[in-house]
């Protein structure tokens, strides 16, 4: 025999006394007295229960008045509280789902579907994290109504319409530009596949610099200036900038560097790039040092407990100490070269922020590689002046001697002459000649 409203409605709640009962979802202790208006509107209001048996929400009678047994207390509720109630879980999910069921229209679908692409394209989770039980479960519970879709379907039809519609969206940006210069970069995976990314740049109408990623696809074939270049105009004319492309900025690999000259672009080396190389280079003369150095770090990073007794070590003695003893198979850096460690990071720390300076993508940067070069030229010849170690001189000079034989025609390049003429903190102030 079906059950009649009011009866399903009571298997959610335990008669404490003639006006209190409680929630046996929630254990709240609610007045009902004479009817169960106040009850009916607990659970939709506190477990969007709304639905009892088959009927509509809106077939629903909040003012239903109790049956004389339960006022009384008769045999015929003690049997109906018998009756087992629903658990939190059943009694909650088979309501909520077939409330919110239908209340899941077009759009609301197509809201909570671009929320969900949004795991993907912008904290890159896998597709497969659909597929989990517990994220299935998670989002059941959220909303009961919305249907996850398969990682296939999010893959090839999802993903590929908010590319094209981003993509619409970049072009429309794009089309304001007059010119754009290009940055990329090439590179090989773990999995010992190239790709190659590629950057726009341009200033809009209120004098901004902007910065669009064009593409980073996977490079088939050998490196070669030939491949790069098809791939590089491949990219520029699916977004039809081609013929805006003002100059292309690389690192100094042969191939890109041969690449861009045959698609009759101006090309730029990284100065960042450039500045490493420098620096690398002149850091030979402190390999023996730095390999002890690398063996020290790989013996402790190997180790936990090792690790452990370091910092204990250090904590009793000071930082700078290194532990001895049975079980470390390392050779001990001298009182000198731990002097030498200490000057070469007070010399290469101008480096590392001249090179974070003129990383920079919110502001142009071109217009300050003369003064800054000269300024780093300026900082190795007073460094040169002080009682550091033989090492760290030769190290010193070698710097110099890369940064003028890299950068001795810096001032010789119109692009970055012009910027810095127009750049109002330079003006000609900066220039040798």
């Amino acid at each position: 025999m079906k059950r009649s409203r009011t009866s399903e409605m009571w298997s959610y709640f335990e008669i404490l006394d003639r006006e209190f009962a409680k929630c046996t979802l929630c254990g709240k202790k609610l007045s009902y007295k004479s009817t169960t208006t106040n009850l009916k509107k607990h659970l939709q209001k506190s477990h969007l229960i709304v639905n009892f048996s088959s009927q509509r929400p809106s077939e629903l009678d909040l003012g239903e008045t109790l049956p004389v047994e339960v006022i009384l207390g008769t045999s015929s509720v003690e049997e109906e509280r018998a009756a087992p109630a629903p658990s939190m879980q059943q009694g909650v999910q088979s309501s909520v789902t077939l409330y919110l069921s239908k209340r899941i229209g077009v759009n609301q679908k197509r809201k909570i579907d671009g929320q969900l692409l949004q795991l993907f394209t912008k904290n890159f989770q896998p597709f497969s994290v659909v597929e989990d039980s517990g994220f299935r479960g998670f989002v059941r519970a959220l909303n009961p109504g919305y249907e996850l879709s398969s990682r296939k379907h999010i893959s090839d039809v999802m993903l590929q319409a908010a590319y094209t519609a981003a993509k619409e969206k970049v072009v429309d940006k794009l089309s304001a530009a007059q010119t754009v210069c290009l940055t990329t970069d090439c590179w090989t995976s773990a999995a010992n596949e190239g790709y190659m990314a590629v950057t726009g740049h341009f200033v809009s109408e209120d004098f901004t610099l902007q910065s669009v990623l064009l593409g980073c696809s996977q490079l088939s074939g050998a490196h070669t200036a030939p491949n790069l270049s098809a791939t590089l105009i491949g990219t520029t004319d699916n977004f039809r900038l081609t013929d805006k492309v003002l100059l292309v900025v690389t690192d100094n690999a042969p191939n890109i560097k041969n690449a861009v000259p045959i698609l009759r672009w101006k090309h730029f080396g990284c100065y960042a790039h450039t500045l490493n190389l420098i620096v690398q280079n002149a850091l030979k003369h402190f390999v023996s040092i730095q390999q002890k150095v690398k063996t020290i770090v790989a013996f402790f990073k190997r180790s936990c407990k090792a690790t452990e007794r370091l910092l204990t070590y250090q904590e009793n003695n000071g930082a700078g100490h290194v532990i001895t003893g049975a079980g470390v198979d390392f050779e001990q850096l001298t009182d000198e070269e731990w002097n030498i460690c200490s000057e070469l990071c007070s010399l290469l720390k101008p480096f590392a922020q001249l090179s974070t300076q003129l990383s920079a993508e919110s502001y142009p940067t071109g217009s300050q590689v003369i003064v800054l070069t000269r300024g780093l030229l300026s900082v190795c010849a007073e460094l040169l002046k002080m009682p550091f170690n033989s090492v760290t001189k030769t190290i010193i000079e070698e710097l110099t001697k890369g940064l003028k034989d890299r950068f001795h025609n810096v001032e010789m390049s119109k692009s970055i002459g012009v910027a810095t003429l127009l750049d109002p903190r330079f003006k000609s102030l900066v220039f040798e000649s």
